[in-house]
């Protein structure tokens, strides 16, 4: 099995661009949509200090 890698390209030693593999590409797009969100944000920190509110899944049925 391949490993998939990051290969960077260059044009007078200077690196112009990287071509990533299709997962990591689409997981570093998603972590940057999580990062613009603010409420997403809020929810993070809320967690990160302790102070997150957990509910069972069946709270999303809706009725």
């Amino acid at each position: 099995m391949r490993t998939k890698q990051t290969v960077s390209l260059q044009q007078a030693h200077e690196t112009v661009a990287f071509l990533v593999p299709r997962e990591r590409m689409e997981a570093l797009l998603e972590t940057m949509e999580i990062l613009a969100n603010p409420q997403a944000i809020r929810a993070l920190r809320c967690d990160r200090s302790g102070h997150g509110r957990y509910l069972p899944l069946s709270a999303l049925d809706e009725d």
